[in-house]
C-alpha cells in the first residue's frame, strides 16, 4: 500500500472543495502544497469547460473547453493536452523535484486527464513517491486505476458522500499532516 490518499465520490459531491479545504489546513500550518487542482469555467449557470491551475505557481491553463477545436472529445468538452502536460503535469513533476514542497496534489484524475501519457505516468510516480500524496479519482475509474496508472498497488482510497464530507476534511487534514510531520 503507497502513502497516497485519493478521495472519490460522485460527481458534484464535493471532492475539489474537500481538497481545496485540505490545502489549507495544511498551508496554515506552514507547509508547502505543490501539485495540480482542476476548476470549473463558467458563464453564468452554464459550465464551459474546467482550468487547471498550478497550486505552487499560480500558473494557469485550460484543461478542456467547449469551444476548443483540436483534441480529444469528451462528452461537450475537447481536451486540450497541451496545457494538461504543460502547466499540470510540470505542476506534478516540479512538486516531486522540489524539497521545499511538503505536499502533492492532484485534482483530478479523470477521463479528461487520462488522455495525457504524461499524466498517469506522472500520477503514478507521485502516488509511488516519498512525498505525501492526495489527490481526487473520477468515481467511474476506481475499479481500473491500477490498470490505468500502471502501478502495483492502489493508494488508501476514500469516498466522500454528503454524510462524511464534513468530518473527513478533519481526519484527511490530521493522517496528512503526520504523514508531513514524520518527515521533520
Amino acid at each position: 500500500m503507497y502513502e497516497a490518499i485519493m478521495v472519490t465520490g460522485m460527481p458534484g459531491i464535493g471532492k475539489t472543495t474537500l481538497i481545496s479545504n485540505v490545502v489549507e489546513i495544511v498551508k496554515d500550518k506552514g507547509y508547502i502544497v505543490g501539485g495540480m487542482m482542476t476548476k470549473e469555467i463558467r458563464d453564468k449557470q452554464k459550465r464551459l469547460g474546467f482550468e487547471i491551475l498550478d497550486i505552487h505557481t499560480g500558473k494557469k491553463g485550460i484543461l478542456a473547453h467547449t469551444n476548443l477545436k483540436k483534441g480529444s472529445k469528451i462528452g461537450k468538452y475537447v481536451v486540450n493536452v497541451e496545457d494538461l502536460d504543460e502547466v499540470g503535469v510540470a505542476a506534478i513533476t516540479n512538486s516531486l523535484n522540489r524539497p521545499e514542497i511538503d505536499l502533492v496534489v492532484v485534482d483530478e484524475t479523470g477521463p479528461m486527464e487520462i488522455t495525457s501519457i504524461y499524466f498517469r505516468k506522472t500520477v503514478a510516480m507521485a502516488i509511488r513517491g516519498s512525498k505525501p500524496f492526495l489527490g481526487t479519482v473520477q468515481f467511474k475509474l476506481c475499479n481500473n486505476l491500477m490498470k490505468i496508472l500502471d502501478i502495483t498497488d492502489l493508494p488508501k482510497i476514500i469516498e466522500i458522500t454528503y454524510e462524511n464530507r464534513n468530518i473527513q476534511v478533519d481526519k484527511i487534514s490530521k493522517e496528512i499532516l503526520k504523514k508531513i510531520e514524520k518527515k521533520y
